[in-house]
């Protein structure tokens, strides 16, 4: 009966059925991992998100945020373009200064009868305006105090990526 029957054969056959079964289970237990996890951070945006994110609608979703990330990102440039071209035009000297014109003061003369040890009025003199000279803001920071802090600031990162 078993003459025709190659035993060897069959325990290759046999060897690579079970190989080829294992692989099969390891592949589903890392799908079943990686669709429970997906389910799981399609929640966590959906929370952030205040949208229901889901298997089906993720893709819109994606693109969606895309567009708002590119769009701020491009007013974002073009406020910090508008920062940097005023800024030179100050260091420049091109922007006019808005300093109020001193008011003009009256000499009065101040009658000394009866008032001893009294010196004469001095003439007000305009306060003089002088320049101050621009900091030097390392790329990416921005000067002033911030809690009492003379230390630089960095600007925040526009998203958390």
């Amino acid at each position: 009966m078993l003459q025709n029957i190659n035993i060897e054969e069959i325990k290759k056959y046999n060897a690579s059925l079970k190989e080829q079964r294992e692989k099969a289970a390891s592949l589903k237990a890392q799908i079943d991992y990686t669709e429970k996890e997906l389910e799981q951070l399609c929640k966590e945006l959906s929370t952030e998100l205040g949208v229901e994110v889901n298997k089906s609608n993720i893709e819109q979703i994606y693109n969606d945020e895309l567009n708002k990330i590119n769009s701020t990102l491009q007013s974002g440039n073009a406020v910090l373009a508008k920062i940097v071209s005023e800024g030179n035009a100050v260091a420049s000297g091109q922007v006019q200064s808005n300093v109020a014109s001193t008011p003009s003061i009256n000499n009065t003369t101040v009658m000394q009868n009866n008032v001893p040890n009294m010196t004469p009025p001095v003439a007000p003199v305009a306060p003089s305006v002088t320049p101050v000279a621009q900091p030097q803001i390392p790329s990416g920071q921005v000067a002033g105090q911030v809690f009492g802090s003379n230390q630089p600031q960095q600007l925040p990162p526009l998203f958390n990526i």
